[in-house]
């Protein structure tokens, strides 16, 4: 998340991040062995392993980002995600010029 101080964005530490590169790294350094073992296989013409945990495996892998993902969702549902604090009415028409007649017809020509 982000936060704007004298015009210039603040960018705030996140535990959840930090947790989904760790999770990245690891996940990457794995996949990268398992498609190294399947290369090799396929240019040694040899059998690939049986595969059917395949969709296991790649679920807890993707268990590693669930603490980022519900950390966006959250703010997300209680608009703390950037660009989604929208200004009041009443902010809007004290920043908007002159009455709505002026300002049709200032968008019109």
């Amino acid at each position: 998340m982000t936060y704007c101080q004298e015009g210039r964005p603040v960018l705030v530490p996140s535990s959840s991040r930090l947790i989904a590169f760790i999770g990245l790294i690891g996940i990457l350094s794995m996949d990268a062995g398992i498609a190294t073992v399947i290369l090799y296989r396929l240019a040694a013409d040899r059998a690939l392993p049986d595969l059917a945990g395949l969709n296991y495996f790649l679920l807890c892998q993707a268990g590693v980002f669930a603490p980022y993902a519900v950390n966006k969702f959250a703010e997300a549902v209680s608009g703390k995600a950037v660009g989604l604090q929208y200004p009041s009415r009443e902010a809007r028409a004290r920043q908007a010029p002159g009455s709505p007649e002026e300002r049709a017809g200032s968008l019109r020509g």
